[in-house]
């Protein structure tokens, strides 16, 4: 798994709700990635697994605990997330 990950717990397990999946810039990096592959129909499961080592799993866990803490802490992180999304798209043109 890349580095900024610990989406698997130990044994194969899920990690708690509460145990953060991966950094914000990482969500980040990730979702940019996954933008521009699905915009240039490029097979974005097979990307994420050779790029990131990620399954549509992991990136679900990802997405359910950086989506509920921004939700939910929306004035920390939306700017964080809309300035690193933008930054991120820059190696996936």
């Amino acid at each position: 798994m890349a580095p900024g990950m610990a989406v698997s717990a130990p044994g194969g397990q899920v990690p708690s709700a509460s145990a953060e999946p991966c950094t914000l810039e990482r969500f980040v990096e990730v979702g940019a990635a996954m933008e521009c592959w699905g915009q240039r129909n490029e097979d974005v499961n097979a990307l994420l697994k050779s790029t990131f080592g990620l399954s549509a799993i992991d990136w679900s866990t990802m997405g359910m605990y950086w989506g509920r803490k921004m939700a939910l802490e929306h004035y920390n992180y939306r700017d964080q997330h809309d300035a690193n999304r933008d930054e991120a798209r820059g190696p996936f043109p």
